[in-house]
């Protein structure tokens, strides 16, 4: 286990862009450890070995077998109790979004392309962390 003052972040997505970009982000607006991992096999064995406080994670992975959203919450879970998640996907499925918060306990979820605003709020609420913009911290 690695201990660390930063909050750390773990971020799955098999679009390697969208973990780039969102990085950079955390990076800039938050004092934090970021990994980012493109499949969630790797996500899961990242989860185990830095322990992170929050989870950002796609829930559907095309080129995965084997591996959906609901598996890798499960899997993640059991390795970092405690751990807040939030969802960013494409998926605007009502029942498959309802499943996720209420039934397995998502902490919260965005819709992809998503508000930077929103996200820099979301982020900043399930770490408990204030964020900066623009020398500003909120």
């Amino acid at each position: 286990m690695i201990y660390s003052e930063k909050s750390r972040i773990l971020m799955i997505d098999e679009a390697q862009y969208i973990l780039d970009f969102t990085r950079e982000l955390c990076k800039q607006h938050f004092n934090v450890e970021f990994y980012s991992m493109n499949h969630p096999r790797l996500g899961i064995q990242v989860a185990a070995r830095r322990l992170p406080k929050l989870l950002i994670s796609e829930i559907y992975f095309p080129k995965s077998e084997y591996f959906n959203g609901e598996y890798l919450i499960h899997a993640v879970r059991e390795l970092c109790p405690g751990i807040k998640i939030m969802i960013c996907s494409t998926i605007d499925d009502e029942p498959v979004i309802t499943r996720f918060l209420e039934g397995i306990g998502v902490d919260a979820y965005l819709k992809k392309p998503f508000d930077l605003n929103t996200f820099f709020e979301k982020v900043s609420e399930l770490i408990n962390e204030p964020y900066s913009v623009g020398g500003t911290t909120r």
